[in-house]
């Protein structure tokens, strides 16, 4: 058996509203993507944001409880790890990455630059 690690930590926006839906089975799943802004410096020597987006699911009761509080512009960290889909369509392949979320915490109010949570909502996933 391998020591591998896949581990992921993130804070940033809700770049929209999470989005939910159910399995068959009425298992909620949110789903929602994060931008998460780094600073770098131009080749004139100021320094500019650069953003890098993160597609995220979050899967259990938690997503009802936190629908409400996951909008656009929301500051949230989540920790969690890396899950690659594949599929193919019309004889094409297709591949994706995104952040499966075991934790998430509400960090500051919509547009708030940081600060504390504004809900003391945290929720920890079942695996």
């Amino acid at each position: 058996m391998a020591n591998d690690t896949n581990v992921v930590v993130l804070v940033g926006r809700l770049a929209a509203s999470m989005e939910v839906r159910h399995t068959q089975s009425a298992y909620p799943i949110g789903s929602f993507t994060i931008a998460v802004n780094r600073s770098k410096k131009s080749a004139s020597g100021t320094w500019e944001d650069k953003a890098s987006f993160f597609d995220c699911d979050l899967y259990g009761n938690i997503v009802t409880g936190l629908q409400e509080y996951l909008v656009k512009g929301k500051q949230v960290s989540v920790t969690g790890f890396l899950e690659q889909d594949r599929w193919e369509k019309e004889g094409q392949r297709f591949s994706r990455v995104k952040v499966v979320v075991r934790n998430i915490q509400l960090v500051g109010s919509k547009g708030q630059k940081s600060g504390g949570s504004v809900a003391p909502e945290s929720g920890e996933v079942p695996f």
